[in-house]
């Protein structure tokens, strides 16, 4: 599954009612952005969209976002 592209769980749209408070529920707000997932492994480091393409070389900076990840091995989304 490592550097493989996945598909990540996709935001669905809710009604006008108040965000509930319940410990059940994590709410993610949806910011206007890419949807990203980063996989890391030692050094390495590769960035996919939602849709799975590699668009790492967009983004040079994530390198030392890497570098400040404390695991050998993983797969964060953003």
């Amino acid at each position: 599954m490592l550097f493989t592209p996945i598909k990540p769980m996709l935001l669905s749209m809710g009604n006008n009612e108040e965000i509930e408070d319940n410990s059940k529920w994590i709410y993610d707000i949806k910011w206007e952005g890419w949807r990203i997932l980063l996989h890391k492994q030692g050094d390495r480091l590769e960035a996919y969209t939602r849709h799975g393409n590699n668009v790492t070389a967009k983004f040079p900076e994530l390198q030392d976002v890497g570098r400040s990840i404390n695991e050998h091995t993983a797969i964060i989304e953003s």
